[in-house]
């Protein structure tokens, strides 16, 4: 009889599930690190912190790993990366506060609509407040997350935990006298990012942070900057992406098969299959430029949807639905179709290689017969000298 599947295993896998339905990104790659917090990598790829194997996992700790993953979400899903871009404002201390700022939005649009959500939020916060224990005085430096605290007791009307409140009490008598009435203007302002982002201008504006609010390009500018874009974009070549890769169906890519297939066939067609990847580029989430298809953003849109009664739902637990033996054997059926996929990590191996190789300074030394000697690499010459 196999063995069950460890806790935090089914953590990291519920966790990570979740993660891509609340964010409504099924191809979102979720890893997890030691030490690491919440982020998001070229924008395909998020990162959460490991959480600690049995018995040393907690509930608290699962709470504060939710946490982390539905701040991810939330951000992917009611965030627009370009409008954000846009109207970001000079200078690193306003920019560290409109993004501070810009997470407790996202964070209380999402948590009226998730509770759950909230309640995993929540725990985060209070976790974090530790940390705020050892300041007592008022630090320039601390303002983003002063003001970021005073914006989440402002918008949720909930009280902060005990550090937490006492590092925000003494900013906000100096809030009221820079800027009053701003959070309210900003919490009248939170089912609209262009609205926000303006409110939170003119409050960086009282506070001295800026001295004019950031506005969006016009046209004619975003114009000339497309085709600044698109001239140095390769014409020919090697790193022309071929058509009809943007644009591939999910629904005909059951199984490794098709993958493997349609990988491979984008690796023999040209290098535009992994050129964001290898670049570093991203692919900024939300609308198009000039689309406004957000739905708290459009005041038309229909209600988000919620659960008409609850009176008559069944809950069920995993274990009921799938035993360890079964689940055992699905994840051993899904290994052997990932071994199908070894050629294609090999080729992205191999290309990454060359990107890299391509990088390097190189450099010779005359008089010498047969080059420098690289002694470091002898090890490897000796075990694989085709490697």
């Amino acid at each position: 009889m196999s063995k069950a599947e460890p806790l935090h295993e089914m953590v990291k896998r519920a966790t990570a599930s979740t993660l891509r339905a609340m964010a409504r990104e099924r191809e979102l790659i979720v890893g997890f690190a030691r030490g690491q917090e919440g982020v998001v990598h070229s924008g395909d790829t998020a990162t959460l912190p490991e959480p600690e194997p049995q018995p040393h996992l907690k509930l608290a700790d699962i709470l504060c790993l939710r946490g982390h993953a539905d701040a991810l979400a939330l951000r992917l899903n009611y965030h627009d990366k370009k409008l954000h871009n846009r109207l970001m404002p000079p200078g690193d201390d306003a920019r560290k506060l409109f993004n501070a700022l810009e997470q407790v939005r996202v964070e209380t649009v999402g948590g009226r609509i998730y509770p759950g959500a909230a309640q995993n939020l929540a725990a985060l916060h209070e976790q974090n407040a530790v940390n705020y224990r050892g300041i007592t005085e008022r630090d320039p430096q601390h303002l983003p997350i002063a003001m970021a605290l005073l914006a989440r007791a402002r918008f949720t009307g909930t009280d902060l935990p005990a550090p937490a409140q006492a590092l925000a009490q003494m900013w906000e008598s100096w809030l009221d006298a820079k800027a009053p009435g701003h959070l309210d203007k900003l919490s009248a302002a939170l089912d609209n990012q262009a609205d926000f982002a303006h409110a939170a201008g003119t409050l960086m504006q009282a506070l001295d942070l800026i001295n004019e609010l950031p506005s969006e390009p016009d046209q004619d500018q975003e114009s000339e900057q497309d085709a600044q874009a698109d001239d140095q974009q390769p014409q020919s070549g090697e790193d022309d992406q071929p058509d009809g890769e943007g644009d591939q169906d999910s629904s005909g890519m059951v199984g490794a098969d098709a993958m493997s297939a349609e990988m491979a066939d984008g690796l023999d067609g040209g290098d535009g299959l992994d050129e964001d990847m290898v670049s570093g580029g991203e692919t900024p989430a939300g609308p198009n430029e000039g689309e406004d298809t957000w739905p708290l953003n459009n005041p038309q849109a229909p209600p988000p949807y919620h659960a008409y009664a609850t009176q008559f739902d069944q809950v069920v637990t995993a274990e009921d639905l799938c035993d360890p033996t079964e689940m055992q054997r699905l994840r051993e059926q899904l290994d052997r179709q990932l071994d199908k996929l070894q050629g294609v990590v090999s080729k992205l191996a191999n290309r990454l290689q060359r990107r890299l190789l391509a990088k390097q300074t190189r450099s010779w030394e005359f008089d010498l017969e047969e080059g420098l000697l690289d002694v470091a690499r002898l090890t490897r010459v000796v075990i694989d000298p085709y490697a």
